[in-house]
């Protein structure tokens, strides 16, 4: 697969990219040569053979075969890596880079005649950007980390105008929430202000934002995304 970046990437910038694949349970191979590209122009598919059109690039971002098999077909498996960019960058191509001779190829499923000599995935929250700890802490187990259990509603989403946090502050005290865009830049940092705080979004540009609300000590409390449209 491949899509364009929000803008293009700065040259000499570190950057960091972290995306999740899930195997589809119809599969009858799992192939754990997947990485991410990224490109200062399209793919052009030529009619090379199954294996042949992507060999000749380098990822940035690769897979650890070694401690990461992506075998999974129930859970989303997360692949990322940082690199500095050579600049002008502007899309990202997610796929197997190696030829057939050297692919590392899994059998995990005997009883299906679909797909048999293909590893098909499934891709979602792909990131690209310069901060590597707000895009961790979107998707590492956010139960496990927020504190005191604080139930907190975001609403609506979509949101248009205005953003509503709702939120039990006896439970954090004092807390902030943080918006941003896909690229990783900070947008919008409000504290929170009763149990209900709204953010006006007014300025804000159609598309999808990650937003981290923490407490006083800056511990995190929930971390996901919202889409803001106009």
């Amino acid at each position: 697969m491949q899509d364009s970046l929000l803008s293009p990437l700065v040259g000499g910038k570190k950057y960091y990219v972290t995306f999740y694949v899930s195997l589809a349970d119809t599969c009858m191979f799992a192939c754990n040569n997947i990485g991410a590209y990224l490109s200062d122009s399209t793919l052009v598919y030529q009619n090379t053979g199954i294996g042949k059109v992507k060999s000749y690039l380098q990822p940035q971002i690769s897979n650890d075969t070694a401690h990461n098999p992506l075998t999974d077909e129930v859970n989303w498996m997360k692949i990322s890596g940082s690199f500095v960019a050579a600049g002008g960058e502007q899309y990202i191509i997610i796929g197997n880079f190696v030829d057939d001779a050297h692919v590392d190829t899994i059998r995990v499923n005997s009883n299906t005649s679909l797909y048999d000599d293909c590893a098909y995935y499934y891709v979602d929250d792909v990131i690209v950007s310069t901060d590597s700890i707000y895009a961790d802490s979107l998707f590492t187990g956010v139960n496990n980390i927020k504190p005191n259990n604080a139930n907190v509603t975001i609403y609506p989403n979509p949101a248009s105008t205005l953003l509503n946090v709702a939120i039990n502050m006896s439970q954090i005290k004092v807390g902030s929430i943080c918006l941003y865009n896909t690229t990783g830049e900070e947008v919008r940092c409000e504290t929170l202000s009763g149990n209900i705080t709204s953010i006006s979004i007014t300025d804000l540009p159609s598309g999808m934002y990650y937003y981290r609300i923490t407490d006083a000590n800056g511990n995190l409390v929930k971390a996901d995304k919202v889409t803001i449209i106009k």
